[in-house]
């Protein structure tokens, strides 16, 4: 129980990433909250969980998680220590993702917003993430937008190398000020969805059309 109250968050927040993305491909899928019948479960099989039951639950996990966690910047690609232990800014856009998600965009827009004020991230040129050996855009590990990501290493089926490894980045500061844009349009405030993007098409120097 105390290992469970040191780590419980961290993990939640882990779950919550991967169990929303179920959610968001296939709608209901499996969800086992409850492991002391696991041996139930494989001989009986297991059901289908509403989305709702399971967004409730993550979304109450999450919001534990966000008044526990530190208040800091998060550093995923430092090493296995700042993938884990997570900060309260990844668990607010995972929970604003599922708000959202729900049409919960009012909710979802003062989550967002705080993960912006808090101004421990900055928008940077880069556009493509490209590997460090390309010269022409920003190596990921050196973006100052890159709140969360993941470090692969290089797939391989038969012996053929279908994926070089490298780090994919899954929230960055350029996806935050486009959902907050998503938020503010939802919410009838065409100017400041225009003004989120406008800031994103700045920092990477984007051509638009009017």
């Amino acid at each position: 129980e105390s290992l469970l109250n040191v780590y419980g968050d961290y993990c939640n927040v882990l779950s919550a990433l991967y169990y929303s993305n179920l959610v968001y491909g296939w709608g209901a899928v499996p969800f086992i909250t409850d492991y002391s019948q696991i041996e139930q479960i494989v001989s009986q099989g297991i059901h289908r969980e509403s989305t709702i039951n399971i967004l409730n639950d993550i979304k109450s996990k999450l919001s534990v998680a966000i008044e526990n966690l530190a208040e800091k910047k998060n550093e995923s690609l430092k090493d296995v220590n700042g993938f884990f232990f997570a900060s309260k800014d990844v668990a607010r856009v995972l929970l604003a993702n599922i708000l959202m998600y729900q049409g919960n965009y009012n909710d979802a827009k003062e989550l967002l917003q705080k993960v912006v004020d808090n101004g421990y991230y900055t928008l940077d040129a880069s556009k493509y993430f490209k590997p460090s050996t390309s010269t022409d855009d920003i190596d990921v590990t050196e973006s100052t937008e890159v709140i969360f990501a993941f470090q692969y290493d290089a797939g391989t089926r038969a012996s053929v190398t279908i994926m070089e490894p490298g780090v994919m980045p899954y929230i960055t500061l350029s996806d935050v000020y486009l959902s907050l844009a998503e938020c503010h349009y939802n919410l009838g405030n065409s100017n400041m969805a225009e003004q989120n993007i406008m800031k994103i098409i700045n920092a990477k120097k984007i051509s638009t059309s009017e």
